[in-house]
């Protein structure tokens, strides 16, 4: 959960990106970000927000055939793998479908090092 400091932060950034003309929406480049989905859509007030490309994991599965199976690649495999399937969950992705959802890191590839 977010801290009260970062909430305020957050709330902050969202209502200056509210505030430029001709915004439509506040997108995040962050999977990590969909802990914090549900802050978002509640402290925006006039765009959609889709913090996370995990949201688009639902549209994924529907797209593809039940046999195909989707790469999900991620700075930190060890951070995202023991939740995945609670967030494929949260995303709307049936149950059935979680295991055609493969979770590799990239922490180990030279200039991942960093992230």
């Amino acid at each position: 959960p977010l801290t009260p400091e970062l909430r305020d932060s957050m709330q902050q950034a969202i209502c200056e990106l509210e505030a430029v003309p001709g915004v439509s929406g506040i997108a995040g480049d962050c999977g990590f970000l969909i802990n914090y989905q549900k802050d978002a859509l509640s402290l925006s007030k006039k765009v959609p927000c889709f913090i996370s490309a995990l949201l688009q994991c639902h549209l994924l599965a529907s797209m593809f055939a039940p046999d195909e199976i989707v790469l999900v690649l991620t700075a930190n495999e060890d951070s995202l793998k023991p939740s995945f399937k609670k967030i494929l969950s949260a995303c709307n992705v049936e149950e059935k479908d979680h295991d055609r959802f493969v979770v590799k890191g990239c922490q180990d590839l030279p200039g991942f090092e960093a992230v």
